[in-house]
């Protein structure tokens, strides 16, 4: 009966032994105190000596200078060293130097993570730096910052015609590196290429370059100027983010996409021109470039990403071109100083915050091709004193213009159906409201501490959805509501409307007809004059209703014109 059980239970010992990481190496031969991996019969790879405690315990191999040789002999046979692994120097802070031999071409991920005591790279040629591969956080120079090739720490970098592409991460790192030469065999930078390299002062990229990599050139607050020429057609996240010292850039009109965060923080940059040929500016791509004044966006500019301009508080005017059919979250967030902006008639929707604080604005037109305008999309536009919404939108997003204390009244379009949570909460001078006879509800506190209304027109035939946190106890008890004649007693007979003191508003007047409107027989559909509908299947009392503007009544084919003052 047992011996089932004892022979699984000495089964499990043995895998256990086996299995057991204390044990393991990761190498297959060493040599002048470096490990070595086998690639294939040619070649070998530089790597770590690997015990489960010595590698977590941070108790690593390589210590002092280590010299990385182009071939190495190993029971009478000759191997070219064409790559470092990964992990291969991880957390070896006793290393104080490294020299990479000639044939080296990648690098791998880590090879050089934490490597706290480094203070010396060298590399055997500079053509050949340029075409490694690094990985993710391998490069040494990152720890070490300063460059060698063949004994002379070089500041001054010439790179090669032989060179057709600088790898990622090459140079990251170097901070003694001012300034770089490349020339015109090179068609692409890699990634984080010259990330770090905080004394570059100087860079011309050649006309050959199609692309700019993720995070190329940041942290490089040494920069002052830059040009991107008109062969690139990408600039990537977070190219030159945190070049600090930036305060011109001039891009190429190839330039169809600007990456994410690709100028973060470019405080000393003071004018802006976008091409025509960009087409999307990437999230956060200007963020807290605080000294920003002008922004000039190309016309072929479709999307405006998310925090795009964010902080942007020295930006003092802007224009939205009509390419651009949305504006994201937050994209002109605290940009104080802004007081005049145009946004142009194709956007149809304004993001949550996209001009959230932006104390310095004071009018604003929003066009009808707007159908949203997203939660608090103008919320503390401290500075606001009129708005002038869009015929097109449906829904007036949660706390969309909380906190425009200057703002004295507002006229909501006959399109929006719903006014959401906080809307107009704490516009203290705000006197008056038309609420036309399209809105459905009205959202919790959507006129709370409003209490300056005296004057409230609500044209709904049926009373909107309301909670009584929507207006102040003041505003309910002074404050007079002029409704529709024919629905006075429903207004009356509501928990909260009724609230209020109730006459019956001046109907619409009709000025001007192509037929007898009056008379159609319903349903017909309402548009206004620049096409967007109204109100679809509506009946003749919805004409009275109208605020007054120009309206088009389309029944089945027949087509009348309409203007209500």
């Amino acid at each position: 009966m047992n011996k089932p059980i004892t022979h699984t239970l000495r089964l499990i010992l043995v895998l256990a032994a086996l299995l057991q990481p204390a044990a393991s190496f990761a190498y297959d031969f060493k040599v002048d105190g470096i490990y070595y991996n086998k690639k294939s019969d040619t070649e070998v790879e530089v790597t770590y000596l690997y015990y489960y405690k010595e590698y977590y315990s941070n108790k690593i191999a390589y210590t002092g200078d280590v010299i990385i040789p182009e071939k190495v002999t190993y029971n009478g046979k000759k191997y070219s060293v064409t790559s470092i692994s990964q992990y291969a120097f991880w957390n070896c802070s006793g290393l104080t130097s490294v020299t990479i031999g000639n044939s080296v071409t990648s690098i791998g991920n880590n090879a050089f993570y934490n490597c706290s005591g480094l203070k010396k790279a060298e590399f055997a040629g500079l053509e050949s730096l340029c075409k490694i591969k690094f990985g993710y956080i391998s490069n040494p120079l990152l720890y070490a910052h300063h460059l060698y090739i063949n004994g002379k720490e070089v500041t001054d970098v010439t790179i090669p015609n032989s060179v057709t592409s600088i790898g990622g991460y090459v140079f990251e790192g170097c901070s003694g590196l001012t300034s770089v030469i490349i020339p015109n065999s090179v068609t692409s930078i890699g990634d984080r290429a010259f990330c770090g390299c905080s004394g570059l002062t100087s860079l011309t990229i050649p006309n050959s370059v199609t692309s700019i990599g993720n995070q190329t050139f940041e942290h490089c607050p040494g920069l002052t100027s830059l040009t991107i020429p008109n062969s690139v057609t990408s600039i990537g996240n977070e190219a030159f983010e945190c070049c600090s010292g930036l305060t011109s850039v001039t891009i190429g009109n190839s330039v169809t996409s600007i990456g994410d965060r690709a100028f973060y923080a470019c405080s000393g940059l003071t004018s802006l021109t976008i091409p025509n040929s960009v087409t999307s500016i990437g999230n956060w791509a200007f963020n807290n470039c605080s000294g920003l004044t002008s922004v000039t966006i190309g016309n072929y500019v479709t999307s405006i990403g998310d925090f795009a301009f964010y902080a942007c508080s020295g930006l003092t005017s802007l224009t939205i071109p009509n390419s651009v059919t949305s504006i994201g979250n937050g994209a002109f967030l605290y940009c104080g100083g802004l007081m005049s902006v145009t946004i142009g008639n194709s956007v149809t929707s304004i993001g949550n915050k996209a001009f959230y604080n932006c104390s310095g604005l004071t009018s604003l037109t929003i066009p009808n091709s707007v159908t949203s305008i997203g939660e608090s999309a103008f919320q503390h536009c401290y500075g606001l004193t009129s708005v002038t919404l869009s015929n097109s939108m449906t829904s007036i997003g949660d706390g969309a213009f909380y906190f425009c204390e200057s703002l004295t009244s507002v006229t909501i379009p006959n399109s929006v159906t719903s006014i959401g949570d906080d809307a107009f909460r704490i516009c203290k001078s705000l006197t008056s409201v038309t609420i036309p006879n399209s809105v459905t509800k009205i959202g919790t506190r959507a006129f709370l501490d409003c209490e300056s209304i005296n004057s409230i027109n609500c044209r709904a035939l049926v009373p909107p959805a309301v909670d009584s946190s929507v207006f102040e106890e003041s505003v309910y008890a002074g404050a007079s509501l002029k409704v529709p004649e024919d629905a006075i007693a429903a207004y009356k007979e509501h928990e909260v409307w009724g609230r209020f003191s109730i006459s019956a508003a001046p109907q619409s007047a009709i000025i001007e007809v192509d037929e007898d409107v009056e008379n159609a027989d319903g349903p017909f559909d309402i548009y206004n004059f620049r096409g967007v509908l109204v109100k679809r299947d509506a009946v003749r009392d919805d004409i009275k209703s109208l605020s007054p503007d120009v309206y088009i009544v389309r029944q089945g084919a027949v087509t009348r014109r309409i203007v209500v003052r």
